[in-house]
């Protein structure tokens, strides 16, 4: 965080001693000149020469201290010049009335040089306040836009308030749903005997909150522009921290209401679907003027068995996405041997995959692999499912595993149209279904949940596929259990 305290404001009593000393160099600087000037060794000069030497402590004055003490040199320098070098001598009397009139041309003009050098001085300086109070609004501003969310930008601004004023604190208080005022950000030292100096936050027309500044001293006309600024600034950060939370809102809703559409659609095509074959196979089976032989009955029953299996799954899905998503998935984590949980995955789904020649190659030797059964059955479950709906009947379909560095990672490849390269990191996301021409039965869950059980496990999950050439599937997990880095 950027700090301000380099660019604080000067206060009057941390002043006050440099002040006293710069007006004490006035009178010391018109009597080195006097001194200088009735030096012994130095013939008495002309009078016209000595007011333009006395010039000199007049324009050091004015440039240093400022108007008020190049008038004071001026006047100084003008009572010094009539008494030691206008006749008669050591005197303030003027006998001749040539010296009075060049005494008072030389104090108005030591007068209007003071005021032009005090003017142009005021000027720089204010020039150089302004760029200092433009500096620290740039950096609030900086300091203020790496933050998210209104409370942290509110503290950032206190924080920075309390660096630019020293033994200060600083308050920011904003109007809540009801109305009233509610401190939503404070910093700096507790003091409860100091003055409040308050400046409203307006947005537009209407205050929506104040900005208060507890300072043992009074403020100066420079302090106080540069506290308007900052209410300013704080307004700002107001409306774009209201944006952000409306526009975040919008896009939850937004998001919301997308996800709401994809999970109707496409779960009432996969409940439907399913429950419609058991009703047309119970309704079949208890018609009691139809007679079934064995194989008609055995094929009814097998309709049943895998539909009630398909409406689980889609069930089972819609769980676990719940789960993931809320964060509630809590591993129980066991070492296993792969081979025996991917058999066990392939006779349970042996019903489905007679269509297809599934083989595995699992290399010789690997190690026991720490996981949670049901979450890694679910995944290659989902993996085998897909490629079994995305590609055709009879094609192989191959589920490899091979130890990479402190990994396992486990391939699931089929011979189907392959994703686009442009699509392939999309369907990992939920709902999301790679477009392939055809309609196939789906919820278009199945990859998110693969991604978010492999990623609870510490690994990750990716696609390997070319258009027309099949797909392959891969994710990797560690082999001790922690992810390796």
């Amino acid at each position: 965080m950027h700090t301000l305290s380099s660019q604080s404001f000067d206060h009057v009593p941390a002043q006050f001693p440099r002040v006293v000393l710069r007006f004490m160099l006035v009178p010391l600087l018109v009597a080195l000149t006097t001194f200088i000037l009735q030096l012994p060794l130095l013939p008495r000069i002309d009078p016209l020469i000595v007011g333009l030497l006395y010039l000199l402590p007049v324009l050091v004055s004015a440039f240093v201290v400022g108007l008020v003490g190049g008038m004071s040199a001026s006047f100084l320098s003008f009572l010094a010049f009539n008494y030691f070098f206008v006749p008669p001598y050591y005197t303030v009397v003027v006998s001749d009335p040539s010296d009075t009139l060049a005494l008072f041309v030389f104090l108005a003009v030591a007068a209007l040089v003071s005021y032009l050098i005090g003017q142009a001085r005021a000027e720089a300086t204010r020039a150089v306040q302004r760029e200092r109070e433009l500096t620290m609004l740039y950096e609030l501003s900086k300091a203020v836009s790496r933050q998210i969310g209104l409370e942290p930008m509110l503290q950032t601004i206190v924080t920075q308030v309390c660096q630019s004023f020293a033994d200060s604190r600083c308050e920011v208080w904003l109007k809540n749903e009801t109305g009233k005022l509610e401190l939503l950000a404070h910093g700096g030292v507790p003091s409860s005997d100091s003055p409040a100096h308050e400046v409203l936050i307006r947005s537009g027309q209407n205050a929506g909150g104040i900005l208060k500044l507890f300072h043992p001293h009074a403020l100066q006309a420079n302090e106080k522009v540069f506290l308007n600024a900052v209410a300013a600034q704080s307004a700002i950060v107001i409306e774009r921290a209201q944006l952000m939370q409306a526009a975040t809102r919008a896009k939850v809703l937004e998001e919301s209401d997308r996800l709401k559409s994809a999970l109707l659609s496409s779960v009432s095509h996969d409940l439907r679907t399913p429950l419609a074959t058991i009703k047309a196979s119970v309704t079949s089976l208890l018609h009691g003027d139809v007679q079934w032989n064995d194989d008609e009955l055995t094929d009814q029953l097998n309709a049943i068995n895998e539909e009630s299996d398909r409406l689980n799954q889609v069930i089972g899905n819609l769980l676990s996405m719940s789960r993931i998503e809320s964060g509630a998935v809590q591993l129980q984590k066991r070492e296993y041997v792969l081979q025996d949980v991917i058999g066990s995955v392939l006779r349970r789904m042996s019903a489905r995959t007679r269509t297809h020649v599934v083989t595995t190659d699992i290399s010789p030797g690997l190690s026991p692999v720490s996981l949670d059964y049901a979450a890694f059955e679910q995944i290659m479950a989902n993996l085998v499912d897909n490629a079994l709906k995305y590609s055709p009947a009879d094609s192989p379909i191959e589920i490899s595993a091979r130890q990479v560095n402190y990994y396992v990672e486990v391939a699931v490849t089929d011979h189907g149209g392959g994703i686009p390269p442009d699509v392939q990191q999309a369907v990992f996301e939920k709902f999301y279904r790679a477009p392939n021409g055809t309609y196939v039965p789906g919820s278009g869950l199945g990859l998110s949940i693969v991604k978010g059980f492999v990623e609870a496990h510490g690994g990750r999950a990716w696609i390997s596929s070319h258009k027309g050439e099949g797909t392959s599937v891969k994710f990797v997990l560690p082999l001790d259990g922690t992810a390796q880095s």
